[in-house]
């Protein structure tokens, strides 16, 4: 028994560890159970992967593989701004997706029979055009200007790829088709570039801008 008006006794060790921390509680057995803080939630930002023609994603490969260009977004890209020449500046993970895009609308629609950017006709651009919108928002008003701007690098990315089939499947020694990668390109067709690339016109051509 405590005697009246002595100094009460000096808190133990586990005393003063259960005064410092008050959501502990003990519970049977004698473990202790400490009541959990709510924690705010972390919304981690999805990756957009995408579905290459082999059945990978493109999230690991697009950096190394340059046929994860010729796939279209999995998702509404969203613009929300354009400047004044009609190039997409925001957000900026956008910029490279619509660059990449308009040069697979132009490998989609132009047909490579065409022999320069002038001869494409305006239901292709139209088709072309009508695929970029399919995946992509923008500001009403800068519809024209990045249509415009849409169609020169369509024109530009249109030119190295013709370029690219005549180098990688066309002047290479033996028979090669682009019939896995591009499945767009008809076999009448390919056999009617590979023709008009094969004149003694058109390699007289290519040589004199080789030489430039």
């Amino acid at each position: 028994m405590a005697t009246p008006g002595a100094n009460p006794p000096s808190p133990t060790p586990a005393r003063i560890q259960e005064e410092a921390n008050p959501a502990t509680e003990t519970v049977a057995e004698g473990h202790p159970s400490t009541t959990a803080v709510e924690q705010p939630e972390i919304h981690e930002l999805p990756q957009e992967q995408h579905t290459s023609m082999s059945g990978g994603t493109s999230a690991s490969r697009s950096s190394r593989n340059p046929r994860s260009q010729n796939i279209w977004p999995t998702t509404v890209q969203v613009i929300r701004e354009v400047d004044a020449s009609g190039r997409p500046t925001a957000p900026r993970t956008v910029i490279g997706r619509w660059s990449n895009c308009c040069g697979l609308a132009a490998r989609e629609n132009f047909g490579i029979l065409h022999k320069d950017i002038g001869k494409v006709t305006e239901a292709e651009k139209e088709r072309a055009w009508t695929a970029m919108e399919k995946w992509f928002t923008f500001p009403a008003e800068a519809k024209d200007r990045l249509k415009r701007k849409a169609f020169q690098k369509m024109g530009k990315a249109w030119k190295n790829w013709k370029s690219k089939l005549f180098t990688e499947f066309v002047n290479l020694p033996g028979n090669h088709t682009p019939f896995d990668e591009y499945p767009q390109i008809t076999k009448a067709v390919w056999e009617e570039f590979c023709s008009l690339k094969n004149t003694q016109e058109f390699r007289e051509s290519s040589e004199a801008h080789r030489l430039l």
